[in-house]
């Protein structure tokens, strides 16, 4: 049985470790080490502590299964998905704006020219 931080834990996720390992409710175990941290007079307070410096977090689902590569592959394909994504957004939205522009010029053009009839 290995014991890990959760990060889903409260405060530093010991408890949340120990009931993951244990497979007890960690509503128990949160109850156990607050009156073992009353009867103990704070050398259990000492024990957590020490546990939430010490024991490591444990990694997502899947993070172990893949190595560090992959993983920076995935995150990598991702983020270039996106990058595309905005950029062709962004694209389309200032030949948008262009064309606007386009058109509000061709418009003055028309409004600043003197009618030959008025004149």
């Amino acid at each position: 049985m290995k014991v890990y931080r959760s990060r889903e834990g409260k405060l530093f996720g010991v408890c949340q470790g120990l009931a993951d390992a244990t497979g007890y409710s960690v509503r128990y175990i949160r109850i156990a080490t607050v009156l073992v941290a009353f009867f103990t007079v704070g050398w259990a307070l000492a024990a957590y502590i020490a546990a939430a410096i010490f024991l490591p977090v444990k990694r997502p689902e899947g993070y172990e299964s893949k190595g560090f590569k992959e993983n920076f592959e995935d995150l990598r394909e991702d983020a270039e998905e996106f990058v595309k994504r905005e950029y062709s957004d962004l694209k389309k939205a200032g030949a948008e704006a262009g064309e606007a522009r386009k058109e509000r010029k061709t418009e003055a053009k028309k409004d600043s020219k003197i009618d030959p009839e008025k004149a």
